[in-house]
């Protein structure tokens, strides 16, 4: 590279010299020069980095907020959890209603997401019971626990046609850790 003195002892690049072959006369790159940085490298936080995947409820989530609403129904209501690695792998066992391709599409979607390698087995053998219906017992549980509250009993025998049909927190509301509600 040629570089070219400028009054007061000031070098700069020579006309028609490249970004690229910016280097100080030591050989060295410049560091004032511009780096091309790799997104898929790249280890800043932007609103494009890749996910972390940790468990399966994980992946179901990470469906939902990719908008594959088919796929996370798929993993939600027609797959039975054998074994989960937050390394890579996961082992199905598929139930009624699943279609043969999903564990395909679980495995390409997964690497796609999160950059790195999935594998995707099936067993012959059940594992937990589907996350779907695991989120709806729950839900049914805690409609007939929050029922058999004192307050909520008296207003249900006060309004016979009345039912509880779903729990939510309020918000900003600190839990009450005592049970005296």
């Amino acid at each position: 590279m040629q570089l070219s003195e400028i009054g007061g002892g000031e070098r700069r690049p020579a006309v028609g010299t490249s970004a690229d072959m910016l280097t100080d006369t030591d050989g060295e790159e410049d560091p004032s020069a511009e780096e091309d940085i790799d997104p898929a490298n790249s280890t800043s936080a932007d609103a494009d980095a890749l996910p972390i995947v940790r468990t399966f409820a994980d992946v179901v989530a990470l469906a939902g907020t990719r908008r594959e609403a088919k796929l996370k129904v798929h993993i939600e209501e027609h797959v039975s959890l054998v074994r989960f690695d937050a390394a890579g792998s996961i082992e199905l066992h598929l139930l009624p209603g699943a279609p043969k391709e999903l564990p395909n599409e679980l495995r390409e979607k997964l690497n796609a997401w999160t950059g790195k390698r999935w594998m995707v087995a099936l067993s012959k053998t059940p594992g937990a019971i589907p996350i779907g219906r695991e989120q709806r017992e729950r839900a049914a549980a805690e409609i007939r626990d929050i029922a058999r509250h004192p307050a909520v009993a008296a207003v249900l025998q006060q309004f016979p046609d009345s039912q509880v049909t779903s729990v939510r927190p309020l918000p900003d509301t600190p839990t009450d850790e005592t049970g005296t509600g």
